[in-house]
């Protein structure tokens, strides 16, 4: 009796979790669509109007760009700047909405009461394959912005300019191939369920 009851527990868990994700996918998609608007927008809105505008820009880990002194602002074109960061985070989101989805149709099964099915194993392997290419294009994309953007800024002074790059990020890659060998590990745990079921 206790058994079901963990079960029915873990099913109402999976099924809390599903619509957690299914929000999250909506509110990603939305961001994405208004992120492409906005960006569209500002494209056509001249440099002027970024002028003496503050910014001191932290993305991930990767990143760190700080203008400080606001009279060097029109020179550095920030819409430029702005354009080539949200252009970069594209297909960071993407990613993010690609695993989050195979996270919500992981739970699907799991609701079900079948999470032993092998396309589980092949939605892992997608998760850790994703997050290995993002975590690439994530630091290739701050490497690229800093290309387009350095000539830029470089204009400004150093001693106006604080510049930190960072390398790849081993951690995430790291957690993808774990991912990876938990999809293998759970495909030869799908054979053996499998072949229990056939022997039973």
């Amino acid at each position: 009796m206790s058994r079901k009851v963990d079960v029915d527990r873990v099913k109402k868990f999976a099924k809390a979790l599903k619509l957690m994700m299914n929000v999250m996918i909506v509110i990603m998609i939305i961001g994405l669509v208004g992120g492409i608007v906005i960006g569209g927008i500002m494209a056509f809105i001249p440099n002027s109007s970024f002028a003496h505008i503050g910014l001191q820009l932290n993305i991930g880990r990767h990143l760190n760009i700080q203008l400080k002194d606001n009279q060097f602002l029109g020179v550095a074109q920030v819409r430029t700047l702005i354009l080539a960061i949200a252009s970069s985070m594209i297909p960071i989101i993407i990613a993010t909405i690609v695993i989050v989805k195979m996270i919500r149709d992981l739970l699907i099964t799991v609701e079900g009461g079948k999470p032993f099915d092998e396309k589980n194993s092949k939605r892992l392997m997608i998760i850790g394959i994703t997050v290995i290419i993002g975590s690439l294009f994530e630091s290739l994309s701050y490497i690229i912005i800093f290309n387009l953007v350095f000539p830029m800024i470089n204009s400004l002074g150093l001693e106006n300019i604080n510049f930190t790059i960072n390398a790849l990020d081993g951690s995430t890659i790291l957690l993808g191939v774990i991912i990876i060998l938990i999809s293998g590990i759970f495909k030869y745990g799908c054979y053996l369920q499998n072949e229990y079921d056939e022997t039973v």
